[in-house]
């Protein structure tokens, strides 16, 4: 609450489709990002995009967060000739989604709802190893590109 952070009315940290905390044509902070539960985009029409709290998508802001770091980083000090363009993050609404309550878990993309049964485990599993494989490309400095998706 110190930082001065900007927030939404809720009380969420309010960043940009760069994820930028000050997102301004000439930011005063350009290297302060927020990402994952604790932010809300908020676009340039002023509305607060439909992200989902969830874990593949604090992946995506934060592959995207390292990437305008990077950017930012090989940029001369001092930006001179005005901070770099920073791409956005994009708002993926068609993605499935893993919906468990109590011992029951489906798959939900759309109006489309599976019910996984037993597949419930074996399917978590493997989403677990999915975001582990991805951890251990970005130690590596290894992430894919997902910006072209």
């Amino acid at each position: 609450a110190r930082l001065g952070l900007p927030r939404t009315e809720d009380g969420w940290l309010a960043v940009g489709p760069t994820l930028q905390c000050f997102p301004e044509a000439r930011p005063r902070l350009p290297g302060v990002f927020a990402c994952g539960d604790a932010a809300r985009v908020i676009g340039g029409d002023g509305a607060i995009w439909p992200t989902m709290q969830r874990a593949i998508e604090c992946l995506w802001q934060a592959e995207l967060v390292a990437r305008s770091v990077a950017l930012l980083a090989a940029a001369p000090e001092g930006f001179p000739s005005g901070v770099p363009p920073l791409p956005p993050h994009r708002l993926r609404e068609d993605f499935f989604h893993g919906v468990s309550v109590g011992a029951r878990s489906m798959i939900v993309r759309g109006p489309l709802a599976i019910e996984l049964g037993g597949l419930a485990i074996w399917f978590r599993r493997f989403l677990m190893r999915q975001y582990f494989a991805l951890y251990r490309r970005a130690a590596r400095g290894r992430t894919p590109d997902h910006s072209a998706r």
